[in-house]
């Protein structure tokens, strides 16, 4: 699974760069820290530390990402205000409902 990181798509955009290189560069990034994030665990060999480890990782990931969208939210030039603000507020929803479904299934997902 690749993590496509929103607010840093939307800065590299904003600054001029084309959407086929922002996906690569999202891609490359996100890739880079899977391969920490295998390193750190495969390190690791109390699988407490690889909850804390994980816990950590994914919680990093939701900050960068939040943080790095954020401005990007707030500051839209649109004819349309209220339509922005439902569809980002929708946009966000989702994700935390999905987030919220896969803590409460994970248990029933296989890999």
């Amino acid at each position: 699974m690749i993590v496509v990181k929103e607010g840093d798509f939307a800065i590299l955009l904003h600054c001029g760069v084309s959407v086929k290189r922002a996906l690569l560069l999202n891609v490359g990034s996100s890739l880079s820290s899977f391969v920490g994030l295998y390193i750190a665990l495969s390190v690791s060999t109390d699988s407490v530390a690889e909850e804390w480890i994980s816990a950590v990782t994914a919680g990093l990931f939701l900050y960068v990402g939040l943080a790095d969208m954020l401005p990007s939210l707030v500051h839209v030039d649109s004819k349309q205000p209220w339509l922005v603000f439902l569809l980002q507020n929708l946009g966000l929803l989702s994700g935390w409902a999905i987030l919220l479904l896969l803590c409460l299934y994970e248990d029933q997902i296989g890999v």
